[in-house]
């Protein structure tokens, strides 16, 4: 079984990140990076994701100039420079977002870490609180019915409306 892990923007995505693959164990993952983790986050088997693809020329030269292995393919909403895959929005983040082309990868276990779609989160690159975060809860809401059964987030308003992560979750067949 393979696991989808959405690495998004909060402070605590490195804490929530080190939990989630603890509980993976020995099975197979591959990460979604969402807007700015693009740039930072190293991992080989990975995929980026995002709603500004105006951004991502920047965000691929920094992951490039970092000696960061390249990702498979990149994911936005319209074709730009940059961008390998097109696919449509759920209007609820770009965390949503990850979540859509994850399942649309064929994923039916998918963690998010660094989502939890709370103001106060903090951010881990502008280090300040995202007031705009609960006016994105209506998309995850009304698309709760498809994704509550494959995915599970590790803090915050998504993992009220998801449920938390389990070892025996992530090994349960649908």
């Amino acid at each position: 079984m393979s696991v989808a892990l959405i690495i998004g923007g909060s402070e605590q995505v490195k804490n929530e990140h080190g939990r989630a693959l603890a509980l993976c164990g020995n099975l197979r993952v591959t990460h979604f990076l969402v807007n700015d983790q693009i740039a930072l986050w190293d991992a080989t088997e990975a995929e980026g994701v995002t709603l500004h693809p105006p951004k991502l020329p920047g965000w691929l030269n920094t992951r490039t100039a970092a000696g960061l292995p390249p990702l498979r393919a990149v994911w936005s909403i319209h074709a730009a420079p940059g961008v390998d895959c097109v696919t449509s929005e759920w209007r609820g983040s770009s965390g949503l977002f990850a979540v859509k082309v994850a399942m649309e990868c064929g994923f039916r276990r998918i963690v998010l870490c660094g989502v939890p779609m709370e103001p106060g989160a903090g951010h881990v690159v502008r280090h300040r609180s995202w007031p705009e975060a609960r006016t994105f809860h209506r998309g995850w809401q009304s698309h709760r019915a498809l994704i509550a059964p494959v995915a599970r987030s590790c803090s915050g308003w998504t993992q009220r409306l998801l449920g938390d992560v389990t070892a025996e979750w992530l090994r349960s067949r649908d």
